[in-house]
């Protein structure tokens, strides 16, 4: 099968080495399909596409300075990483050839707060329009930046992934499904567990919750 790429949000070198198994091959590509469980299993359980990879958007202008990108945080640190272009409105929706060249805002009219998503235009606001606002973007998690760059995975969400990759290793070795009992007032239900509770804890505080 081998590693989702676009996906994975920890390597199989760091997830073997959480495992113990730095010593042989032999697992590799059962870890690799654990990683892509997992990392899956985030997105899912956060609503978002946590891995970093690059969008293209389109959004309706609501007469306001500020807007939400659908995904985040955001990558930025130069007007190569994020263009942001408003039109008063659209001849065409079939295409973004009604954004061209002057219609971008100059990058030193921009403000982003790469952790929420959020774009602010200095002394402007976004003019209300249908599909009138593109965004050429950046967002997610790096698994290969350095540890000191702002848009490297945090520790906590590669924990959890790490969490679950060794949870489902270790399922599979032993050919065993997991289950947790939760009691009621008419007795109890048995889950098979999917991921550990540590791990449903750590991804809780990476969903949605901007407004």
């Amino acid at each position: 099968m081998g590693l989702d790429t676009n996906n994975n949000l920890t390597t199989l070198a760091l997830a073997k080495q959480y495992i113990g198994s730095t010593g042989t091959t032999d697992f590799d590509s059962r870890i690799e399909s654990a990683i892509n469980s997992a990392s899956h299993r985030a997105n899912s359980h956060t609503g978002r596409l946590l891995k970093k990879r690059s969008y293209d958007e389109i959004y309706n202008g609501d007469g306001s300075q500020r807007m939400l990108t659908t995904h985040y945080p955001i990558v930025e640190s130069s007007s190569s990483q994020i263009q942001v272009y408003v039109v008063g409105a659209r001849d065409s929706f079939a295409s973004t050839t009604d954004f061209d060249s002057d219609s971008q805002v100059d990058y030193s009219d921009i403000f982003v707060n790469s952790e929420r998503g959020e774009i602010r235009l200095k002394d402007n606001d976004f003019m209300k329009g249908t599909e009138n606002i593109r965004v050429v973007y950046s967002a997610g998690y790096s698994t290969t930046s350095a540890s000191t760059s702002s848009d490297h995975i945090p520790a906590d969400l590669q924990d959890a992934v790490h969490e679950t990759v060794a949870f489902q290793f270790e399922k599979q070795r032993q050919r065993a499904w997991l289950t947790r009992s939760v009691a009621h007032d008419d007795g109890s239900v048995n889950f098979y567990d999917t991921m550990p509770q540590m791990a449903w804890s750590a991804l809780d505080s990476y969903k949605d919750y901007r407004g």
